[in-house]
């Protein structure tokens, strides 16, 4: 008689550094974090907006945009409601470098429609 061969699930538990071992960024590192990320997005969108002739209320309907479908909190939290409380320095600057890449291509992206759209309406 054969034996069958039973095939036991094992669960292997994964554990993520926390940040609970490492020094949790500051409210000077937070602030600055978000002054950062506004400069760098702003001053790429900015200068793409310009480069395709586009103006600032085209740059404040792509800015309002993007607060609508990534439902940002009031106090543009990074991003989109981490807890700061339990992040460490180095998380903060992980979160930093990814809310401004978002940030700016989906506002590029954005501009780049209302440019396709704006020129389909002149013909």
């Amino acid at each position: 008689m054969k034996q069958a061969t039973r095939v036991i699930p094992v669960a292997v538990a994964f554990c993520w550094p926390f940040a609970a071992n490492a020094i949790p960024a500051t409210q000077d590192q937070i602030a600055a974090a978000q002054g950062e990320i506004n400069r760098r997005v702003s001053t790429a969108v900015v200068g793409y907006a310009k480069a395709i002739g586009l103006g600032e209320i085209d740059l404040l309907y792509c800015n309002i945009e993007m607060e609508f479908k990534t439902d940002q909190r009031p106090g543009g939290s990074i991003p989109f409601g981490v807890d700061f409380n339990r992040m460490s320095a180095e998380t903060l600057a992980q979160i930093v470098r990814e809310r401004v890449a978002y940030e700016t291509v989906f506002q590029m992206l954005c501009l780049a429609n209302v440019k396709t759209t704006l020129k389909a309406a002149e013909h």
